[in-house]
């Protein structure tokens, strides 16, 4: 299993984000996008969910040497992003059984529990989201980015607002996924990038790719 871009770029009008950018990301590896703000991490990350379309060039998932339907594709990847919203007045799990029926997924009450415990929430479950601290609503970023138990994980800054137990866990969580599929994570953390960075791409405003 294997992900390739080719050739890929991304314009906002003259806004020039970045281009001919190619790189291909394998199972069972983890993968370190940085560059300084502005360079396009985010707007990778989100070309890659098909939540925003290139400009030119191409994004490919293989299994073996057939290609995988761009629909099955976005069905297998989770996002871990600052720009999710949820719904405030609801709890962490009000939360996940509204998007698991919405998504047309059978996840039951047992395994929602289990996965807000993984991302220990477990105690907090029935609490408004809006009453949660910046730290928490990150947690709950994570679990919601893994209902669908996706084999792509797409991690925008995980350990941001996080203490020192949550970051445990999301070390616990990567190495898990690693294991099942790919892992991608956008910082600007050198330990970050020095601890996940199996392979490493280096962005700058307007790139062209690899550096």
């Amino acid at each position: 299993m294997r992900i390739e871009l080719k050739g890929l770029a991304k314009s906002y009008q003259r806004n020039k984000v970045f281009k001919n950018l190619s790189w291909q990301l394998e199972k069972g590896k983890s993968y370190v996008v940085t560059g300084p703000n502005g360079s396009g991490k985010s707007t990778l990350l989100r070309l890659l969910c098909g939540l925003e379309k290139p400009t030119a060039g191409t994004i490919a998932c293989y299994m073996g040497e057939d290609i995988i339907d761009p629909s099955c594709m976005r069905s297998s990847m989770g996002l871990v992003s600052p720009d999710l919203q949820f719904y405030g007045q609801l709890s962490p799990l009000e939360n996940l059984v509204f998007f698991s029926a919405l998504r047309g997924l059978d996840k039951g009450n047992d395994f929602l529990q289990r996965l807000l415990a993984k991302v220990q929430l477990r105690e907090e479950m029935n609490r408004p989201l809006a009453t949660f601290s910046s730290g928490m609503k990150q947690r709950f970023r994570l679990a919601f980015a893994l209902l669908h138990e996706p084999v792509f994980l797409f991690l925008d800054e995980p350990f941001t607002n996080l203490d020192r137990a949550g970051k445990d866990m999301v070390n616990l969580i990567i190495g898990d996924q690693v294991s099942k599929g790919i892992v991608l994570m956008a910082t600007n953390e050198p330990s970050e990038v020095e601890r996940f960075g199996q392979d490493i791409l280096q962005l700058a405003p307007g790139s062209m790719g690899p550096g």
